[in-house]
């Protein structure tokens, strides 16, 4: 990954508050981008998949939709209250909710005067999603349903292509090969597109200039 929008958001981080919004099917490797590039810079970061292993340790009865459920709820409440102290933070979601809800969480970001960044991680197709999801498994990760996996993957897509005009920036990085991890594959600026790299993988069909 070359430097982009490490630098970008940087730059808006010496004017204004930054939201970065990391967001890309489940299995592709967010939690793991964040770690490598983005963890460096020092941010609040909203994970709700982090907050759920908390609650589990403090209650390791509990059922698994309970705690997921809780720490949803949680991960909402401080993603609202950062907006609303107007703090920088980066925040991870699958971004599959079919009622636009994350859509206007970023208008009322760039609303209360935050730089908004959208770092997008796609996948090749839901069948690779499912398959890094039972890699994940097997190293001790959590689990998801296949069925549940497939449902959300075309509207991550369809968000995607529907939150690009509302960001500040947009980064998007393929991970569907491990030989060439998080290859930058298109970035806009302002909802126009000012770089592209091809080979363009499946997922960008469709997307603004692509």
């Amino acid at each position: 990954m070359n430097a982009g929008p490490l630098e970008s958001i940087r730059a808006a981080l010496l004017t204004q508050p930054v939201l970065i919004f990391l967001a890309g099917p489940n299995g592709s490797g967010k939690t793991t981008f964040f770690e490598e590039y983005l963890d460096r810079l020092g941010l609040p970061y909203v994970n709700a998949d982090r907050i759920a292993r908390a609650l589990h340790k403090v209650d390791p009865t509990a059922l698994s939709d309970d705690i997921d459920r809780r720490a949803f709820g949680e991960a909402e409440r401080l993603r609202s209250a950062l907006l609303e102290a107007r703090l920088s933070f980066c925040t991870e979601t699958v971004f599959s909710d079919p009622a636009s809800a994350k859509l206007r969480f970023l208008e009322e970001a760039r609303s209360r005067g935050f730089a908004v960044f959208l770092v997008f991680i796609g996948l090749d197709s839901p069948v690779l999603a499912v398959a890094r999801v039972k890699q994940r498994v097997e190293h001790g990760g959590h689990d998801i349903p296949d069925e549940k996996l497939r449902a959300r993957f075309p509207r991550t897509v369809a968000n995607l292509r529907a939150a690009i005009p509302i960001v500040d920036e947009a980064f998007l990085f393929d991970n569907s090969s491990y030989d060439t991890p998080y290859r930058v594959v298109a970035v806009y600026r302002d909802g126009q597109l000012v770089s592209h790299h091809p080979p363009l993988p499946p997922w960008t069909e469709g997307l603004p200039g692509l």
